[in-house]
Formats: structure tokens, sequence, C-alpha cells
């Protein structure tokens, strides 16, 4: 009898636990997939998270890498990417380690994307003798190197070169704006970022573009490094005239433009109020509230694109979007994608990461979002008012998102007179990371080379005053008046 107890007492823990682990391999972790890979297209939890672990996740790692079946940890990778060895997941290589595909610290630093399309644009540049529209001469970009232009550097870069570029920050009426300029002596080019970006966003064909002009990239108020609104207004109307500041500032009397996504309602906004500034004007990946923005958050189309509804309702998103930012972003980049696989470093994602997750920061970038019924007002009554814009607009759209050409047409025929699209190949909403080399090309086919705009001097800013100190509550630098004055 004690035998057999003993046997009793060992055998029948075994068998409920092997009958419990083929229960939940076989057929709970089968189901959890299942259902995993079916709401993934909506909110996938990319691999983006913190590569930084613990002790007890590493143990944790460990001991279920021992008993959950290879197979289902293989199938989970290319879900995730965090697949290793020979058909690896998404952006691995084979053979590759499961964190191969992330980049190093520092990544986003770098002119992502332009290796991939180099030998097509070397293959282009032969077929037109070497020029790009206007007798502009794209040089290789193999010569590209992050030490190209100072002004796409990150701040805790060593000083810059005189003549080179950097950044400034002016303080205005109603917030603090910073932007980040590069190759000064040459014709302006405003660059205006969207959502959920900032000036780094420009850092792929940023360079390109300052071989040829003094590129010039702002924070939008409430992003980045300016600092949140006062009066809590992110109207386009309210965010144009921050542009004119800057463009104001820096005396500059004629300029040519290119904005993306909510960058574009931005830039539209500045065009129109200073039709005689902008020589030529560029807008991506976004229809104008009013003529077509707001009809994508209508229900009809509120399966591809919910987001720009939830975004709309700052409180509520911010509560559900709170303390999951990056998860948020890595899933809004992987969503507007082309491939659908990471679009933006692991570096830069992060960087975003932090600017969107500043106290106030996320609900300032949701408020554009919520502004777009006002915008639309505002942009219905000023080209009812003031006529269509004037000069040359290039509208332009990725091919797996703002497409087919008659879509851009049908959003901007009525805006402007001088309307010009296409669509860019390869891409989707993100063509700036996507496709760089096709937008910069693109770009510089229809600014030319710039010879009838004024050059810009900006060596000055090292020695000049922009901001109004602590006290300085309500001043606006760009004015040289003190509208509140001290506080005390």
């Amino acid at each position: 009898m004690g035998f057999f107890a003993v046997v009793k007492a060992l055998l029948a823990p075994a068998l409920i636990a092997l009958a419990l682990y083929t229960l939940g391999a076989f057929v709970f972790l089968p189901l959890y997939r299942r259902h995993h890979a079916r709401y993934s297209e909506y909110l996938p939890l990319s691999p983006f998270r913190s590569q930084t672990s613990g002790l007890r996740s590493r143990i944790w790692g460990t001991v279920s890498r021992f008993l959950v079946p290879r197979a289902y940890w293989g199938g989970r990778g290319v879900v995730d990417g965090s697949a290793g060895g020979e058909g690896g997941g998404v952006g691995g290589g084979s053979g590759g380690s499961g964190e191969d595909h992330f980049l190093e610290a520092g990544e986003g630093e770098r002119m992502v994307g332009f290796g991939r399309d180099v030998e097509r644009l070397d293959r282009g540049r032969d077929e037109r003798g070497g020029r790009v529209g206007g007798g502009v001469e794209i040089d290789s970009l193999r010569r590209l190197s992050r030490d190209l232009e100072e002004g796409f550097r990150d701040e805790s870069s060593e000083e810059e070169e005189e003549g080179g570029g950097g950044w400034v920050r002016i303080q205005l009426t109603d917030t603090s704006i910073h932007f980040r300029y590069s190759n000064s002596g040459k014709p302006p080019l405003l660059l205006v970022h969207g959502f959920p970006e900032h000036s780094r966003t420009w850092e792929t064909i940023g360079p390109v573009l300052a071989q040829y002009y003094t590129v010039i990239a702002p924070d939008n108020r409430g992003t980045g490094d300016s600092s949140l609104s006062a009066s809590d207004n992110y109207t386009a109307p309210a965010a144009g005239e921050d542009l004119r500041a800057i463009v104001d500032f820096l005396n500059i009397t004629r300029l040519n433009v290119l904005a993306h996504d909510k960058g574009v309602g931005l830039a539209t906004s500045f065009a129109i109020e200073n039709q005689a500034r902008v020589n030529r004007l560029i807008l991506i990946e976004y229809p104008l509230p009013g003529y077509g923005y707001t009809e994508t958050v209508s229900s009809t189309q509120l399966y591809r694109d919910w987001q720009l509804a939830f975004f709309a309702v700052p409180d509520a998103a911010q509560y559900f979007i709170q303390g999951r930012e990056k998860e948020m972003l890595a899933w809004y980049f992987y969503h507007g994608s082309y491939a659908g696989d990471d679009v933006v470093s692991n570096a830069l994602l992060e960087t975003y990461t932090r600017s969107i997750s500043k106290p106030g920061f996320l609900r300032a970038g949701l408020m554009y979002f919520a502004a777009a019924f006002g915008d639309a007002e505002y942009f219905t009554r000023r080209i009812n008012e003031s006529g269509k814009l004037r000069m040359p607009l290039l509208a332009l759209g990725g091919e797996a998102s703002f497409a087919p050409q008659s879509a851009l047409e049908a959003s901007f025929a009525p805006v402007a007179a001088d309307l010009t699209t296409d669509i860019i190949l390869k891409s989707g909403h993100w063509i700036g990371v996507e496709a760089p080399v096709r937008v910069a090309e693109r770009a510089l086919q229809f600014f030319g080379n710039g010879t009838e705009i004024p050059s810009v001097d900006l060596s000055s800013l090292d020695h000049t005053i922009t901001m109004c100190g602590n006290f300085g509550a309500g001043c606006d630098i760009t004015a040289g008046t003190n509208v509140s004055g001290p506080s005390f």
C-alpha cells in the first residue's frame, strides 16, 4: 500500500499538470493567437515596446520558451517582429536575432531610407542628364552623411559651424516656437510637419533640400520643443500665424513652403493670409477641412480611419492613450504605412514618444483634430472671400493612402487656381520616410532652383535675443513689445 500511495501522490499531480499544459499550449494559446491576429489590425501592440527587461521578465521568458512549443514562438515572432532565424519577423533578416531589426540608439538621426533608392535615383539622373527640374542638379546621395546639415542634428550636438545651421526658440504672445534651420544664405524653404511628429521628421529629406535652400523647420505649437498654447488654441489660423511670425522675425519677403499631414492646414492658412509671400506651395497627404477632411471622419469612413474621429474628442482619447503613448504611435505609423512594417526607427519613435508624453502635449496634439470642423468653416469662408490660392500648388499623395490622383484633384481643385497633382509610388501616408528620395526629387522638380526668391542670411541668429525670460509673460519678441508686462 505504501508504494501505491507514493505513486498516486506523485502521478496524480503530474497528470493534472500535463493536462493543463496540453490544454493551455494546444487550445488556449492558439485561440489567443487567433484573437490577437484578428484585432491587431485595429490596435496591434507592435514590437516598439521598450527593449529593456528586468530579471523577472528574463526568467519568465526562459521558462516560457522551455514549456511552450517552439512553433508557437516562431509564429508569434512573425506577428510582432521578434522571431529570429530563417523566416524571421518583420524587418528582421534571415538568420538574425529577434532584435536585429531594431535600430540602435541614435539611428533616428541618420538619413533613414536613402540607401533603398540611391540606385533608382542615379538611374533617373542618367536619364535626365543628371538634372531635376529648374536646372537643379542632385549630387550623389551617398555624400549626405549625418554631418551634412548641422541644423538637423539633435540639440546635444557639438557647436554648429558658422553658416551651417542650428536651432532657435522665439517668444510669441501665445506660445514659444522652436525651429531648426540649415544652410543659411540660400533661398528660404519652410517645412511644416503634422501629427504626431515634430521638426525631426524632416531629417530624411531635409538635408537633400538644404543643398539648394535655407531650410527652416519649426515645431508647431504644442509639439516638439515648442511650448503649449497659453490660450489652448490649436486651430489652423492660430498656428498659421506662428509661421507668419517666424517669417517676419527672419525678415523673409518670399519663400517656398512644403507641408505634410496636419501641417497642410497651417501652411494653407499662412498662404491664404500671405499670398504675395508664398512663391510655390507643396501640400502632402491631407485634404483640407471643408474640402475633404471633414468628410473623412463621417460614418462611411470610420471603419478605415476611425482614429480621426476618436482623436477629435481630446479628453476621451487622452484618457485611453495616456500611459500607452508608444503603443499608440507605433500603431499609428503602422496603420498609415505602405508596407505595414515599422516605418520609423525605434530611436525616432522614442523621440516622438518623449515629446507627446510631456504634460499637456498629448492633449495639444489631439486638439488639432478637435479643431477640424472650426477649421473647415475658416477655410471655406476665406477661400470664398479671397478666391483660390494664386501661387502654383503641388498636391502629393501616397499610393496606399491619398490615391487615386483624381482624389487629390477633387480635394484641391476648389482651393488652387494653378494645381498640379502627383502620386508617390510605394508609399503610404508617411511618404517622407517611406520614399524620401522620390519626395525630395519631386519637390526639387516643382520648386526649381529658387533663383526668383531672395536668399536669407540667418548667421546673425547666434547673436540675437529671441526670448523674453521668465518674467516676460505675454511678450512677443517678433513685435519687439511686451503685451502684458512683467508679473511679480
